[in-house]
Parts: C-alpha cells; sequence; structure tokens
C-alpha cells in the first residue's frame, strides 16, 4: 500500500518534463525496493488523503512553476 521511492522520483519527473538520469550515489538499497508508506499517519493521525498521488504531485509541479514565474 506503498509507492516504490523509484516510482515516486519517476512520478515526479513525469509531471516535471525532466527527462535527465537520477544519480542513485550510495544506497545500499535499489530504490524500487523502498517504500514510502502512509499507514502510520493514517493509525496515528487518522489521516486518508483527499487527492491521488499523480493529481498531488501535478498540482504541486504547476503551483511551483506560478510561484516561479511570479518573481
Amino acid at each position: 500500500v506503498g509507492v516504490s521511492i523509484r516510482g515516486l522520483t519517476d512520478e515526479v519527473s513525469g509531471a516535471c518534463g525532466f527527462e535527465g538520469e537520477l544519480d542513485w550515489g550510495d544506497v545500499d538499497e535499489p530504490a524500487d525496493e523502498l517504500f514510502s508508506d502512509s499507514t502510520r499517519a493514517r493509525a496515528l493521525l487518522a489521516w486518508r488523503p483527499r487527492i491521488a498521488l499523480a493529481e498531488g504531485i501535478e498540482r504541486t509541479v504547476r503551483h511551483v512553476e506560478r510561484e516561479m514565474n511570479a518573481t
């Protein structure tokens, strides 16, 4: 019920239009075996996502682009 770190970086890269290669450096575990998981936040904080991850990333990218262009 999580997303791999590689999957997350792929989503963000795609939303930003980034086509380069990511340098994972000295990561001990492959990025597709490391997961982000909101289970603990759900249990401790009764938190639930209101929008899908991909949509949230898209919204964030658009917001940052607007802010950068406003300055």
